[in-house]
């Protein structure tokens, strides 16, 4: 009965939102306004909503973070489990700020540059400044992301010294890994 009724409800409030929508087209066309019409009011109205969304989203991001966060990476259960958690937090850091520093300059330059129409835009064919800093930028973060990368593969796949090695005999099977680990005499 709890499912009818939710159900119900959400065809109710579909039928009002199409019902408000055909409103509102019906009161533009009395006051002579087309439907493909827009207005310097819509225009504002939009930039101005660019802002609210700015900051919804990255309320709901923050809420995501912290809410899941805990879930990201559990406690490392082997030795190079942290090496390897290490190299995903310093990404995950990179990633985060592109990702603010982006969304932030999306939605501002949306804000700012809503369509006006005494505005032109301005034209310009070549900017090598602007080329070189966005290809060198990239470039040089992800050599660094790489280098790290390599350093710690080569950390986890050094040879171990014989004396600190245990050994493990390992039977793989399907949906079954059986191990037999060595003595005291470390055979």
């Amino acid at each position: 009965m709890q499912s009818f009724l939710i159900y119900t409800a959400i065809i109710l409030g579909i039928i009002a939102f199409a019902r408000v929508i055909k409103v509102y087209e019906l009161a533009n066309a009395l006051r002579g306004i087309k439907d493909e019409q827009v207005t310097d009011s819509d225009n504002k109205f939009n930039a101005k909503m660019m802002l609210v969304f700015l900051v919804a989203f990255f309320g709901f991001c923050i809420y995501q973070m912290l809410a899941y966060g805990k879930y990201v990476l559990p406690e490392s259960a082997s030795e190079h489990g942290v090496d390897i958690d290490n190299l995903m937090n310093f990404n995950l850091v990179i990633i985060t700020v592109v990702f603010v520093l982006v969304n932030i300059l999306l939605f501002w330059f949306a804000y700012k540059y809503y369509f006006r129409k005494d505005n032109k835009a301005t034209y310009f064919a070549l900017s090598t400044k602007l080329e070189l800093l966005w290809t060198i930028v990239p470039a040089v973060v992800l050599a660094v992301i790489i280098i790290y990368g390599l350093m710690t593969w080569n950390k986890i796949m050094s040879p171990v010294a014989e004396n600190e090695a245990v050994v493990i005999e390992l039977y793989a099977k399907q949906f079954d890994w059986t191990a037999r680990y060595a003595g005291t005499d470390n055979k």
